[in-house]
């Protein structure tokens, strides 16, 4: 599904919206706003690019995917050969955007192999959701975005399990590795839960706000639709526990 830049200090905003989820896929999108807009994303004016900030400390922590268990794999025809293929590092040169949010960015490796469910797994771990008592976190927006499946394609180009939106800055990766793309989405929840993305403190301390944002890249949806069908899942409907069973057919 998409996923929105926005620059509260004098850049670009971008936002997109969605309808209702289908079943099987993860719903339709809208178009994202301007011609212009996407060309500044995108880089086409260097001089508009936001210089790199220094490193600063994240709430990533460092957690090696081989110590989160190796459940047994659901999607074998899907996401086998992106299972198996580790991201990169993010290029620096690459970023632009809110300059809070770098390093987060910085951070973002996909560095995980194993099944689809230990992937997500990890993601979540790796940016302390379990720590808020969410460590299926990643699992259930993987229901709302892909229904798991790393070769979904949205209609905006958006790609991989989390569907990464091609505007955000190296996004490439997550075509072809479930972990970049599981990464890179809970990187930026993350940012948005710390209040370091570029909604600032209207996300701040907000997990239901910062996962929709992911959605809607605005603030104070916490109660709507997406997030609502994420901690549906994450709370009490956990489709990846019993797949092939009616009459969700996971």
């Amino acid at each position: 599904m998409t996923n929105r830049i926005q620059s509260s200090i004098g850049h670009l905003i971008v936002a997109s919206k969605r309808h209702t989820a289908q079943r099987n896929r993860a719903g339709q999108r809208f178009a994202l706003s301007g011609i212009l807009a996407l060309a500044l994303m995108l880089g086409t004016f260097p001089a508009m690019r936001t210089p790199i900030p220094a490193a600063a400390a994240t709430s990533a922590v460092s957690i090696d995917c081989s110590t989160i268990p190796a459940y047994p794999e659901i999607r074998p025809d899907d996401n086998s050969y992106a299972n198996q293929t580790p991201g990169q590092p993010t290029d620096p040169n690459a970023f632009y955007g809110e300059p809070n949010w770098y390093p987060y960015y910085a951070q973002i490796d996909g560095n995980c192999t194993g099944t689809t469910e230990q992937i997500l797994e990890w993601a979540a771990r790796k940016w302390g959701f379990d720590q808020l008592g969410y460590p299926d976190l990643a699992k259930s927006i993987g229901i709302v975005e892909s229904w798991w499946r790393q070769p979904t394609v949205g209609i905006h180009g958006e790609v991989g399990i989390l569907q990464v939106n091609p505007v955000w800055p190296g996004w490439q990766t997550a075509q072809w590795s479930t972990a970049y793309s599981a990464d890179y989405a809970m990187a930026v929840i993350r940012s948005h839960y710390d209040g370091n993305s570029w909604l600032g403190g209207q996300t701040a301390g907000d997990l239901r706000g910062s996962v929709a944002a992911w959605e809607c890249g605005c603030a104070y949806n916490g109660d709507g639709w997406y997030a609502t069908r994420v901690f549906n899942y994450n709370d009490s409907n956990k489709l990846w526990q019993r797949p092939g069973v009616p009459p969700d057919w996971f």
